[in-house]
């Protein structure tokens, strides 16, 4: 049988919920589908649960990251990464472990990867409170690249991306943020964007309200992360906005200068 959707999942000690994201796949008992879990270097046993729980899905394990001599997990990038590599699907679905796809978004999204000519689709997410995580929640329709980078739509999407093209771009593995860094390059490469108002993702706040308070102290990764937007998508920016750009550079020495005095 020829897989149609990958669905990757990265984890990192989420075996007290990841049972909620992969059910809400294997529920809509669509065909053509598979799910890889990437386990990055959890302590609670999530790999060995699930391989005992699900015999059917692709478990991979990611090596320890020695860095300074501290062994860490590798982040979400490099697990998604490594899972888009494993995937045999002609889409790729990146789902996190503590999220959910809603009843019928599977065959949503294959019906709509037909009859839509783009190699990235982003699907509308609702957040734990039932509000839809858009600045547009009712846009339906293309984005080129240059409306993308200048975040003519904002909010959180599920995406699904073509594994031909994603490999060739990937996310970046110098950060452990920003997968709309990876993003951007597929649709710079592809030409264009599908933003689709259907909401498919149950997106869990609740949860992740921590790490967003996290990413807002980590000024060091979030000048790395201001840095490489820069430049991929400096010149770019300028060409579309000028306006934009120097928000984007405002953002980097705001980052930058805190990870200097706050060291």
């Amino acid at each position: 049988m020829d897989i149609e959707i990958s669905v990757i999942i990265p984890t990192f000690n989420r075996r007290h919920v990841i049972s909620n994201s992969i059910d809400s796949v294997l529920v809509q008992n669509e065909e053509g589908v598979e799910i890889v879990v990437v386990d990055d270097v959890s302590m609670d046993g999530t790999a060995e649960f699930i391989r005992k729980k699900y015999k059917d899905i692709t478990v991979i394990e990611l090596e320890k990251n020695f860095g300074q001599n501290v062994a860490r997990n590798r982040g979400a990038n490099v697990a998604r990464n490594r899972g888009a590599n494993a995937a045999r699907g002609e889409w790729l679905l990146f789902l996190d472990s503590d999220d959910t796809l809603t009843n019928g978004s599977l065959r949503h999204l294959k019906d709509l990867s037909k009859k839509i000519k783009s190699d990235i689709i982003f699907s509308a997410c609702i957040d734990s409170d039932g509000n839809i995580t858009s600045n547009k929640p009712s846009f339906e329709g293309y984005l080129n690249y240059k409306e993308y980078i200048c975040r003519k739509i904002k909010g959180e999407y599920l995406p699904m991306v073509k594994r031909e093209t994603f490999l060739k771009c990937l996310f970046d593995e110098t950060t452990r943020r920003a997968p709309g860094i990876g993003h951007a390059r597929v649709i710079k490469m592809s030409g264009n964007a599908y933003f689709t108002n259907f909401v498919a993702r149950n997106y869990d706040t609740k949860i992740s309200d921590s790490l967003t308070k996290q990413k807002k102290r980590n000024y060091a990764e979030m000048s790395k992360v201001w840095s490489i937007i820069l430049k991929e998508q400096g010149l770019d920016m300028i060409s579309a906005s000028i306006k934009v750009f120097f928000i984007s550079l405002a953002k980097y020495c705001y980052y930058k200068f805190f990870s200097l005095v706050r060291k």
